[in-house]
């Protein structure tokens, strides 16, 4: 957080100093060639603080300080839905302070404004104007703005900010905690109580007088304890039992990150130095003069939810890594388990989502990291998120969505779980082969016919050559084979009668044609070598008649014949064949 009023001034007039080499930047460098995307909006002041109201609503604050500057103080009201954040749809300005921090409040009902060492209470109420046309005066120094386009549909603001206490000169009731400034604030999960990380280092716990949140102001009521840099991060323990901070002091020492207890008011333990910050603090001074020193901070910490584990995020000699640390509930200590490089450029901001599946990370440089905890791997980078470095970033109460804010002016919102494109092919084919294996399943079933052939088992006579009659499909080769033979065996005497007439002279007509019945059996191995072994089993002709034709002889004569009669209709069109040959 800025530890002045001139803090912007003196930010806004570096984009015009030249670089450390003596060279302005280059108009074709890629602040330049960044073009506006529908996701990122520029409000009009340096942002510092951001939260969410619900998985849709989003509030931005910041602010150029004293009036002099010509910059606003005020908290902004947003939505994103995914694809596009709006512009400002209700503003309430905080007189001559830049807004610092916002922390909600557990129920979402109210948020907590950080100035300096004080706060300030705002409730969060919806919009009772439909179409945002509303203009709420909040005091002297103290309006709200009504949204653009006021008449407009899409310029409905979701929520109204305004002071949930005045003070006697009509502006928001101040609670002052310190006389420096308080870099970080969580509320405890029933919002009993807030804790502070103070720029002397001190962490302390506040409580609202008589515990009446909203009436009565805010007390630093206990000192838990101190560290010697200032207090960059904390965060509650699940059951509201322990509390986790981070400095700005060494991470190498033993009070660079520190659990409390919230029972004793007591330090219980140091998060030691794991191997990963000892192992690049002995190569970095390698390449270092002796002179010169590693530089090696935490920047975030969080509570996972579903033990006391814990998140932490730390630059080591300006790279940012993120590491995870497992509680001994033995010997009540944690130790750093496992740790993973998120970027090599220095971290500035960082938020976990409220399942703490995932941590995002905002660097020096402008871009925005997002990465999975569990796997400790980076799901998402945007390297152009921003043109300055990032001051402030939060995740939607769902998880599902983040923004983050720059002393640029800029607010960028994103999808926190972007699946990528291996991951998407890899989805693909697992779908397709779940849909191949339930198809090959319903024609097994089919086959088998459905329940009933299910619950009926399976018939299991064979055929000849070994095939089942549910291997083909509900066919059965052998009584295939038997009309096979009696049909073999009305040809072979139809046959021997025209033989023996020719003889002796006389026409004898064609038998009646019987039926035949024919199958269709499918291909398969073993089908052929079956019908096969049957045609060919020899046929006992009359000893009486040797000299008759034989099945042979008769079938290739008759073969040719069809033979004959079909070629003409081959190669004449369909519409001239006789209607007898068709």
């Amino acid at each position: 957080f800025p530890n002045n009023d001139n803090f912007v001034t003196r930010t806004r007039t570096a984009a015009a100093r030249p670089h450390l080499d003596g060279r302005f930047p280059s108009p074709s460098s890629s602040m330049a060639r960044q073009k506006p995307t529908p996701n990122t909006k520029k409000f009009g002041m340096p942002l510092y603080a951001s939260a969410w109201v619900d998985g849709r609503t989003v509030l931005v604050a910041g602010g150029g300080g004293k009036k002099s500057s010509g910059i606003p103080n005020r908290v902004c009201v947003a939505t994103f839905d995914g694809d596009t954040l709006s512009d400002p749809l209700f503003v309430c300005h905080t007189d001559e302070t830049a807004p610092q921090a916002l922390v909600m409040f557990p129920d979402a009902s109210r948020v907590l404004c950080v100035f300096g060492g004080d706060v300030a209470v705002y409730d969060v109420s919806p919009n009772p104007d439909a179409d945002g046309s509303e203009n709420n005066q909040l005091g002297e120094d103290e309006v709200s703005d009504p949204p653009p386009e006021a008449n407009s549909a899409a310029a409905k603001t979701p929520c109204i900010i305004a002071p949930a206490r005045l003070a006697a000169d009509g502006t928001a009731f101040r609670s002052q905690i310190a006389s420096c400034d308080i870099k970080c604030a969580a509320f405890s999960s029933c919002g009993g109580k807030l804790a502070v990380g103070l720029e002397d280092g001190r962490v302390a716990l506040c409580e609202f007088e008589n515990g009446d949140d909203k009436t009565s102001s805010l007390k630093l009521t206990t000192t838990i304890g101190k560290h010697s840099d200032s207090v960059t991060s904390l965060s509650f323990s699940r059951d509201d039992k322990l509390l986790v901070t981070t400095s700005s002091e060494s991470a190498v020492s033993h009070d660079g990150a520190v659990v409390w207890s919230l029972a004793t008011n007591e330090k219980v333990t140091a998060l030691s130095p794991s191997a990963l910050v000892e192992n690049a603090v002995a190569k970095s001074r390698k390449k270092k003069a002796r002179h010169q020193k590693t530089i090696a901070s935490y920047r975030h910490c969080r509570f996972d939810n579903s033990s006391y584990g814990i998140v932490t995020v730390l630059n080591i000699d300006g790279e940012g890594f993120v590491m995870q640390w497992q509680h001994d509930v033995s010997s009540n200590n944690w130790t750093a388990v496992r740790s993973a490089r998120a970027t090599r450029d220095p971290i500035s901001s960082a938020a976990t989502t409220p399942d703490g599946q995932a941590v995002a990370c905002g660097t020096a440089e402008g871009a925005v990291v997002v990465v999975d905890v569990q796997k400790l791997k980076v799901m998402t980078t945007d390297k152009n998120a921003h043109m300055i470095f990032v001051t402030t970033m939060a995740f939607s109460v769902d998880s599902q969505f983040l923004v983050s804010g720059s002393a640029d002016a800029s607010a960028r919102g994103a999808v926190a779980r972007k699946v990528s494109p291996v991951a998407a092919i890899a989805r693909i084919v697992v779908a397709l082969a779940l849909l191949v294996l339930v198809t090959l399943f319903l024609t097994v079933f089919m086959r088998r016919g459905g329940v009933a052939g299910l619950l009926g088992g399976e018939d299991t006579r064979t055929g000849a050559g070994g095939i089942t009659s549910d291997a083909m499909g509900g066919v059965d080769v052998a009584d295939a084979a038997a009309q096979a033979k009696e049909e073999l065996a009305r040809m072979t005497e139809a046959a021997a009668r025209r033989a023996a007439a020719a003889e002796a002279g006389a026409s004898v007509p064609d038998p009646t044609p019987q039926p035949v019945v024919q199958v269709d059996l499918p291909e398969m191995t073993g089908a052929e070598e079956v019908v096969e072994e049957v045609v060919e089993e020899p046929v006992e002709e009359p000893a009486e008649e040797p000299a008759e034709e034989s099945v042979a002889d008769y079938a290739e004569d008759y073969a040719e014949e069809v033979v004959e009669a079909v070629e003409p209709i081959d190669d004449a069109p369909i519409d001239d064949a006789p209607s007898d040959e068709l």
